[in-house]
């Protein structure tokens, strides 16, 4: 029986992807991080590199939307929740250095080369953008309105992470993190004015 698992070459791909912040690792690299023979990867990942690497790309997105539950289930407001979520990206980012990367910077990577990944990442983000608009709407914002601010969200976040990746500092996360919950309570409690 093999010692390997389809979550261990996409542990060894999400590693790969954060420590290097880009998708054209060599199959070489893959195996040698993997210490795996071809073979095994093409047991569970028939396709090659490409399939595996959306299912890394899918499987962070799992964890980022999780993540985001988990600041929800902890914080009375999404505001709070936002604050949370950013603070705990700047201590990962403090503690990891460039062990962090944003779907934005793997797509942006990828380019035209892989439409599979690509499309992947924008998955991973419209999943977030819909996580985000549902608690904005259960908080009392316009669908609308509810649905602008979640791609605010997403991309300030994006952003903010990008940055802290460049310069390996918390400060760009901790700098979103106060201003996107002022903002959020601010656009919240105008939104419950306009009704």
């Amino acid at each position: 029986m093999s010692r390997f698992t389809k979550q261990h070459f996409i542990d060894e791909t999400c590693k790969i992807l954060q420590e290097q912040g880009r998708t054209d690792f060599t199959l070489k690299e893959l195996l040698a991080s993997c210490k795996a023979h071809k073979g095994s990867l093409y047991h569970f990942f028939p396709n090659g590199k490409n399939e595996l690497v959306v299912a890394a790309v899918n499987y962070m997105a799992d964890c980022a939307e999780a993540h985001v539950q988990q600041c929800f289930n902890s914080e009375r407001s999404v505001a709070d929740a936002v604050r949370r979520q950013l603070s705990e990206l700047s201590k990962w980012v403090e503690l990891s250095g460039p062990r962090a990367i944003p779907f934005s910077a793997i797509a942006a990577k990828t380019g035209d080369d892989d439409e599979e990944v690509t499309l992947a990442c924008l998955q991973a983000l419209k999943k977030l953008e819909s996580l985000y608009a549902k608690r904005l709407q259960f908080e009392g914002m316009k669908a609308s309105d509810a649905k602008l601010l979640a791609s605010f969200i997403v991309n300030s976040t994006e952003g903010a992470f990008l940055v802290s990746r460049i310069r390996r500092s918390s400060q760009p996360l901790n700098s979103a993190a106060k201003s996107l919950r002022t903002f959020i309570m601010n656009h919240l409690e105008s939104d419950s004015y306009s009704d």
